[in-house]
């Protein structure tokens, strides 16, 4: 079964598309990492990494010089929940994450 899997990142305008057909999906209180140049998806690539780090997370001084693309390359993503949905068939799977950086 293909699923399309999505990261929500409070602050960025849509979720993230990190597959379009992933085997597995992550559960609850698993840690991920996401590289943005891996990312098959342009939109979402683009999106990572011109958005500043500051309008996803705490503003500090470093994420006020970085991408989100690069400060996700610093930090583990634990996944809190995920929503299940249906896209034109297809089954489809958003990850709700808090950062540990």
């Amino acid at each position: 079964m293909s699923i399309l899997l999505y990261l929500c990142i409070p602050g960025l305008p849509s979720y993230i598309k990190l597959s379009e057909r992933a085997g597995a999906v992550p559960r609850k209180g698993d840690r991920i990492r996401v590289d943005a140049g891996c990312l098959a998806c342009a939109h979402s690539r683009e999106m990572l990494e011109t958005v500043p780090a500051f309008h996803c997370f705490e503003r500090n001084s470093e994420t006020e010089r970085m991408s989100v693309a690069r400060f996700l390359e610093e930090c583990v993503m634990v996944v809190e929940s995920r929503e299940w949905s249906y896209e034109d068939g297809l089954t489809c799977c958003v990850l709700n994450v808090s950062v540990e950086w």
